[in-house]
């Protein structure tokens, strides 16, 4: 499976934290799906909102594995009473950030990843650092 399970709040009152190191392989996705989907379920967050967080993960996992360098990329997440919030990252060469690409067509199949969680989050961002490089996205909890 190539996981690392770090710690996670049981239970349904809030706040939860918890990272995972997977191996930067595209069948990481699903896994790494299916691990933030459990840590939010145990921390009590709402069927609605952890599905928003899981399509942000799908996209920032893919582009962190297809674009970013290395061997591993790492997700983190945090719940408070007020917010969910959910970090990627991968290692890149040289300070380069993740990029938006340019309008893409409405038939094209690639290009719209930090679009679609710009979609799915209240807040969103990029930072980077000279070999590291974190897509974040935070949701609003009900």
């Amino acid at each position: 499976m190539g996981a690392r399970e770090g710690s996670s709040a049981a239970g349904a009152d809030r706040p939860g934290h918890g990272s995972v190191r997977l191996a930067a392989e595209l069948e990481n996705v699903a896994v790494g799906r299916r691990w933030l989907h459990g840590r939010l379920e145990d921390d009590g967050v709402q069927h609605s909102t952890i599905a928003d967080l899981l399509q942000s993960l799908s996209e920032a996992l893919t582009n962190a594995i297809l674009y970013g360098d290395g061997l591993h990329v790492r997700i983190e997440y945090a719940v408070t009473n007020d917010t969910a919030k959910v970090s990627v990252f991968n290692g890149v060469r040289d300070g380069a950030e993740p990029q938006r690409r340019g309008p893409v067509g409405p038939d094209a199949e690639n290009g719209r990843g930090l679009d679609l969680v710009e979609a799915f989050s209240d807040r969103w961002g990029i930072a980077t650092s000279e070999n590291e490089a974190k897509v974040w996205f935070e949701v609003k909890l009900p």
